[in-house]
């Protein structure tokens, strides 16, 4: 059976790790099954798992898998000279690894950038599989028409500005699930986001922390929350009980 996992609050306890506990459980699962972990953050964000190679870890946000120790993705191949000389575009990056890559940088986004480790750049390296980019509202029309033959997912908007996620394939959790998935699969998540996928899966799960909306449309309710593994035991329970 496959299984598919939101990371944050769901896999990961309110710290962003895993107990030593939860990593034997979730090596043993991972040698049995195919496990997949999806987040809308960095990968790096999840490099404890990365010693766990039968591991699929999905980014969106960086539209990548890592698993068996590489990388896999479709280069991104984008000429982004217009965007960076022009005064609609308020920050631009890419990111790799453990470093963020920017095209136009903003001293006050410091912060707020995916990973800490920051390199200026004219252009993206080739591992860079999709940017993200901040656009003022006046120049959202032309942002998106010369972004017409890529896929684009708003990421936040407000008054000011419209962050945009730019890839070569369209990247939500959703997407992701719609390419990987082969067989009946268990989906788990926290946040009523994460049903985007887990309505692809055959046992609908949601973290006991998770968000009331998301257990209205669930079949499932983890006994235990993401502080006590809830996610990986419910899965033990369920393919025991499966087996039986």
């Amino acid at each position: 059976m496959e299984i598919y996992l939101d990371l944050e609050n769901t896999l990961f306890n309110d710290k962003k790790t895993l107990n030593s506990e939860g990593m034997d459980i979730l090596k043993k699962l991972s040698e049995q099954n195919r496990v997949v972990i999806l987040t809308t953050g960095a990968l790096a964000e999840a490099k404890q798992l990365f010693s766990i190679p039968s591991l699929e870890i999905v980014s969106t946000l960086e539209n990548k898998v890592y698993k068996n120790t590489t990388y896999q993705f479709l280069p991104l191949e984008c000429n982004l000279k217009n965007f960076l000389d022009s005064s609609f575009i308020y920050t631009l990056y890419g990111i790799h690894e453990d470093t963020t890559y920017i095209m136009k940088y903003q001293e006050r986004m410091k912060n707020f950038y995916p990973t800490k480790k920051l390199q200026i750049c004219s252009s993206f390296p080739s591992t860079v599989a999709s940017f993200v980019v901040a656009v003022f509202k006046e120049g959202l029309s032309w942002a998106l028409e010369i972004l017409k033959d890529y896929q684009i997912v708003t990421l936040a908007s407000d008054s000011k500005k419209s962050l945009l996620l730019v890839s070569r394939t369209i990247s939500t959790k959703e997407a992701w699930i719609l390419k990987l998935k082969e067989s009946p699969a268990i989906g788990i998540g926290d946040s009523y986001t994460d049903y985007d996928f887990i309505k692809h899966c055959d046992a609908q799960v949601a973290m006991k922390n998770g968000d009331n909306e998301l257990k209205a449309v669930c079949q499932f309710q983890t006994e235990k929350s993401n502080q006590e593994n809830g996610a990986l035991n419910f899965i033990l329970s369920f393919l025991k009980h499966q087996q039986v």
